[in-house]
């Protein structure tokens, strides 16, 4: 949407303004998980062999080692019957991941222009001005279901009280109780805008043997920002 009006010979103003909302639906592949994480070196889901190299990783241990994913950040030290280990995994078991993003852009602009004549015959000659201000103000809002929690992956690789963990991630053996345990549905929202306040002015400066030196002079403010949630 656009129009203008012509106050006066030398003041015209004029308005502009646009929206537009994009939403788009997705299936992906299911998602996965990677990082270092903590696992007790008796899981029951090992072998006994494989128990031993856990502790003998448990036992190289140098210092506190800290494992952070996602909200959950745990420490290890060595002999205290965790080990740390790097693991990267996709989970089909959670099923197929569904996106959706939504996304809107909106701009305004308002402004004034027109001829200012000459100030002499010699010098600054036939002026011509632009003033505006504009708006722009733009927003993504993605939803996504199936996304895997770090957090809870640590949490469900970890033994409570003696039973056994709540996740086997070694093989195809993820439950349905451990798939849904760290499936989750996650919203990330963005939002930018910007201001811009500018005037320029252009005309003929002088004359010359070869003819007239044209200008042009302005001046720009703007304003940006943004958030992510």
């Amino acid at each position: 949407m656009a129009g203008h009006y012509e106050f006066n010979s030398h003041v015209t103003g004029y308005a502009e303004a646009n929206y537009s909302n994009n939403r788009v639906s997705m299936q992906l592949a299911p998602s996965g998980f990677g990082g270092n994480f903590l696992l007790n070196v008796n899981n029951p889901y090992l072998t006994p062999q494989l128990q031993d190299v856990l502790r003998q990783l448990d036992q190289l241990e140098v210092g506190t080692v800290r494992a952070t994913n996602g909200t959950s950040s745990l420490t290890t030290t060595a002999g205290d019957g965790l080990a740390i280990l790097n693991i990267n995994r996709r989970t089909p078991e959670t099923g197929n991941r569904a996106n959706t993003a939504d996304r809107s852009a909106f701009r305004s602009a308002i402004g004034l222009r027109g001829d200012l004549g000459s100030v002499s015959d010699s010098y600054l000659r036939n002026l011509k001005y632009d003033a505006y201000y504009t708006y722009t103000r733009t927003t993504d809002t993605s939803t996504s279901n199936g996304a895997i929690s770090l957090s809870k992956v640590q949490a469900g690789l970890l033994s409570v009280n003696g039973a056994p963990p709540v996740l086997n991630i070694f093989g195809a053996n993820l439950s349905p109780e451990g798939a849904a345990s760290i499936s989750v549905a996650s919203t990330n929202y963005t939002e930018s805008s910007q201001q811009v306040l500018a005037a320029s002015l252009a005309g003929e400066l002088f004359d010359t043997w070869a003819g007239p030196i044209d200008f042009s002079a302005g001046a720009e403010y703007s304003k940006a920002s943004a958030r992510f949630v």
